[in-house]
């Protein structure tokens, strides 16, 4: 069988090598770039895999903390962002235990104006909570929503949601696995005290 490009003409040979080296870089597994007149092989970003990962295990206090914010950092390490191997559509396997959930903080007039619905699925059957009162039936549900509205909303964002552990006192039974404080939450913390 006839090598591609080698037909008869001043640049058939020509033709040939260059399909020679193409095919030569794509089965060589790297992508060749040229910097500098020489040739550099791009290796290719290795996934993370859920099997390969380990359990980590965050502590956050939401005591005087506003709520979207805890909320925002809170989704983030759930879905495995801070790491540097972070992989959008594996479970990175971070749990975060929220304490002094019932202590959160919203501002403005949130208290008395935010409202929260729930739908039993049956006609006539809204039942409407504002904040605060919400606050009292079920200490920590706020932080809960707030965090399920910042995942996605897939079979993955539920596994994630599943890691999230909201305590509304400051003890919490999950001592065993020494959970660290939240990077970014003690960023955050130790910004404000220096300010």
């Amino acid at each position: 069988m006839p090598v591609r490009g080698s037909e008869p003409g001043a640049r058939g040979g020509e033709v040939a090598a260059r399909w020679e080296r193409s095919e030569r870089d794509f089965i060589g597994g790297g992508a060749r770039r040229r910097s500098g007149g020489a040739d550099t092989i791009m290796g290719y970003t290795a996934s993370a895999k859920s099997s390969e990962l380990k359990e980590t295990w965050y502590i956050v206090d939401a005591r005087n903390q506003v709520l979207g914010k805890i909320a925002s950092a809170v989704a983030s390490a759930l879905r495995g962002k801070h790491l540097t191997n972070y992989t959008p559509h594996a479970d990175m396997k971070t749990h975060v235990i929220v304490v002094n959930a019932e202590k959160v903080h919203l501002t403005g007039r949130k208290w008395d104006q935010k409202e929260y619905h729930n739908h039993s699925g049956w006609p006539g059957g809204l039942r409407t909570f504002k904040a605060r009162q919400l606050n009292q039936r079920k200490p920590g549900e706020l932080v809960r929503r707030a965090v399920w509205g910042m995942l996605p909303k897939n079979r993955l964002g539920r596994g994630m949601l599943t890691r999230l552990r909201v305590v509304a006192g400051p003890e919490h039974r999950h001592q065993a696995q020494k959970p660290t404080p939240l990077p970014t939450m003690e960023r955050k913390s130790s910004g404000a005290a220096a300010a």
